[in-house]
């Protein structure tokens, strides 16, 4: 019986044996871990191969990806000691955000300063009637109108584009405010404005703005955007507007709205006022049955810029009468060193004036004596008495405008001192002086007496 053969490769070496003799070499063609071997490869075959069994076992220890830790705050451990403590050095500045403005003159007369807009002051309107806006300092720039914003109020008023208006949006919470005074000191010709100053002033509270609005949820940002100026408790907020007027037309620029709003044109001979005057009367009709408060500011010329147009005039004059009466050996003026007779004077400084102020002012109508004195082509005696007691008069005069600009510069200075004296925190002060008190027993003190007195 002839004997069964086993059945061989191509080498000749049968099967089985020669299987597990010589196992086949394995080719790895790149160096990622390769797959899991197929459920028909035997135990053995498994073992015999290294990398699948890594790839394996890593596969099953492979964990779901973890979730992010939660941001952790360093709290400190007396948190009340923390918040009443004094603010460190660039926290104000670094606060993100716009502040709540209050509606003061002083304040608003500060934010002016802080534009670099010179000539102008903020005076407060205590009624809309005909009288009070009359009463303004004039020239009357623009109106700023504070009211509370109820969120549901939907105006007459239709959105007009005006191509020779100046309006700017509010586009972040608590800047009504300074977008209601720039719409007007954008849209006044006599106003200068100091660009750099207020780049410096809006560039770092603009970013941040922008920064704080990204990180907010969109519904929460425009729900919070509608309310205004200032959160109020009951959840409205105050919303400042302006009244401006331009091209012999008066608009109202809200910051809240898409564009500015033409309320009326007035003649020639017409104050802009009595135009904005009744719409702002039935706007605060709107609320009377709510009681709510308002306030109204004015954007007028500054008093110390009409005392240093007429001081500039005063310089010149005295200038040209000095200048003609050079070269007569009977000049003497009296009082020469009190007197400021010159553009070059270094004292025109304590004035806020320069030569260029001194020399561009035009003009005025000259007096007799001084008409005299450039019609004559010889200086005699006759002439130089008259300029004399032209240059006594123009002392006496200059001497009066310069007490005046001091006067009202000390006013100034009173209430810049008044306004930083308001924006001074004083919680921490006051939170160590109770604890001092505290420490020496004299709460507990109060506190026994208060509580005798209520006994029966």
């Amino acid at each position: 019986m002839a004997e069964e053969q086993k059945p061989t490769d191509s080498s000749g070496e049968t099967g089985p044996e020669s299987c597990e003799a010589n196992p086949p070499v394995t080719l790895r063609r790149s160096g990622r871990v390769r797959r899991r071997p197929s459920d028909h490869i035997d135990n053995g075959a498994q073992e015999s191969r290294g990398p699948a069994t890594t790839s394996s076992s890593t596969s099953a220890r492979r964990n779901p990806k973890r979730k992010a830790a939660p941001e952790t705050f360093d709290v400190p451990d007396n948190l009340l000691e923390a918040s009443l403590a004094p603010w460190k050095e660039n926290e104000l500045t670094e606060w993100e955000g716009w502040t709540e403005l209050e509606s003061d003159p002083a304040f608003f007369t500060l934010v002016l300063g802080l534009l670099g807009v010179k000539g102008a002051r903020i005076v407060e309107a205590l009624s809309v009637d005909e009288d009070s806006l009359a009463a303004l300092p004039s020239p009357v720039y623009g109106l700023v109108f504070l009211y509370q914003y109820l969120g549901e109020e939907s105006g007459k008023e239709t959105a007009e584009t005006g191509r020779d208006v100046w309006f700017a949006n509010q586009t972040t919470n608590n800047a009504c405010a300074t977008i209601a005074l720039l719409n007007i000191i954008m849209n006044v010709d006599g106003l200068s404005l100091d660009l750099l100053n207020a780049a410096l002033a809006l560039d770092n509270k603009v970013d941040r703005a922008l920064t704080a609005k990204k990180s907010k949820k969109s519904n929460k940002r425009v729900k919070r955007r509608r309310a205004g100026s200032a959160e109020s408790e009951g959840g409205s907020g105050y919303h400042f507007i302006a009244f401006v007027p331009r091209g012999q037309r008066v608009w109202l620029l809200d910051g809240l709205s898409s564009a500015p709003v033409c309320i009326g044109e007035y003649a020639q001979d017409q104050h802009w006022t009595s135009v904005m005057r009744p719409v702002l009367q039935e706007r605060m009709m709107r609320y009377e049955t709510e009681q709510l408060s308002f306030s109204l500011l004015a954007l007028c010329g500054d008093d110390l810029g009409h005392v240093r147009q007429k001081l500039s005039a005063n310089i010149r004059c005295l200038e040209s009468i000095a200048a003609k009466l050079a070269s007569s050996p009977e000049w003497n003026p009296k009082a020469s060193s009190d007197i400021i007779y010159s553009s070059t004077d270094a004292r025109l400084s304590l004035y806020q004036l320069d030569t260029q102020d001194v020399k561009g002012v035009p003009d005025p109508e000259p007096d007799p004596p001084l008409s005299n004195l450039h019609e004559s082509s010889e200086i005699d005696s006759q002439t130089t008495e008259a300029a004399s007691k032209l240059w006594e008069q123009l002392g006496d005069e200059q001497k009066g405008l310069r007490l005046q600009y001091e006067g009202s510069l000390n006013m100034d200075e009173h209430e810049s001192a008044r306004v930083f004296g308001r924006t001074k925190d004083y919680a921490p002060a006051i939170h160590e002086w109770v604890k001092i008190l505290a420490d020496r027993g004299v709460l507990k003190e109060l506190h026994d007496q208060v509580q005798l007195s209520k006994s029966p």
